[in-house]
C-alpha cells in the first residue's frame, strides 16, 4: 500500500521518515520513493506486511 500527500497538502521529508519509522516498529516492510503523477514528481511511503516466515524467525530469535 502506498501513502501519498493529498491534494493541497504535503508531507515534509522528516514527516515521511517518521511515518516510515513507525511502520517499521509496527512490523511492516517499508520503502520510500518518488513517482510521476500527472507530470509532477510525488513522494510516497509504501508498506507491506512482513512475510510469515520472517515473522516466525524473529519470534524464535527473541525467545533465546
Amino acid at each position: 500500500m502506498r501513502i501519498y500527500a493529498q491534494n493541497g497538502g504535503s508531507l515534509t521529508r522528516q514527516e515521511r521518515l517518521d511515518l516510515a519509522t513507525l511502520l517499521v516498529k509496527a512490523g511492516y516492510v517499508v520503502s520510500c520513493g518518488k513517482v510521476k503523477v500527472d507530470g509532477k514528481a510525488t513522494d510516497y511511503v509504501e508498506f507491506h506486511a512482513k512475510p510469515q516466515a520472517a515473522t516466525e524467525a524473529e519470534g524464535a530469535e527473541a525467545e533465546k
